[in-house]
């Protein structure tokens, strides 16, 4: 699959939110964002989780992903990569918290986060398993 089917792909995609701006056209949706540029053709893949101000652009192995399995298919995995990435960080934070300061509201608030990742993890873990499912193991 070429970059620009995938980008055919999250055109169609109609839980996918379309954002429209002077020279390009973009679709958004579970975290990641594919724009073209509408005077070159160039299409781009962009990781929302990461980056803070500014959208990080897909990892190679990312990109492979979204090129063998296509959109849907891709929008699952990374974003399971992303909440797992979440959730080793806020692991991180307990284990800091409970050898370092001990206080019990960042504790709380640490292990509501985790569970509130975790939910969102096995929701899109279970989408990624019926589409597989639906389509014989394949995306």
């Amino acid at each position: 699959m070429t970059i620009d089917q995938v980008y055919e792909e999250a055109i169609n995609d109609v839980y996918a939110m379309s954002l429209k701006g002077a020279g390009y056209e973009s679709r958004i949706l579970y975290g990641c964002k594919i724009t073209k540029n509408l005077e070159t053709g160039e299409v781009q893949i962009l990781n929302t989780h990461k980056g803070g101000d500014y959208y990080e652009p897909m990892t190679q192995e990312q990109m492979k992903i979204f090129l063998d399995e296509g959109w849907r298919c891709g929008l699952y995995v990374v974003s399971l990569m992303n909440y797992r990435s979440k959730l080793d960080k806020i692991e991180e934070s307990i284990q800091k918290q409970m050898n370092g300061h001990m206080n019990p509201k960042a504790i709380q608030s640490l292990k509501t986060s985790r569970e509130r990742v975790m939910q969102r993890y096995s929701e899109m873990n279970q989408k990624y398993n019926q589409i597989k499912s639906t389509n014989n193991g394949e995306c």
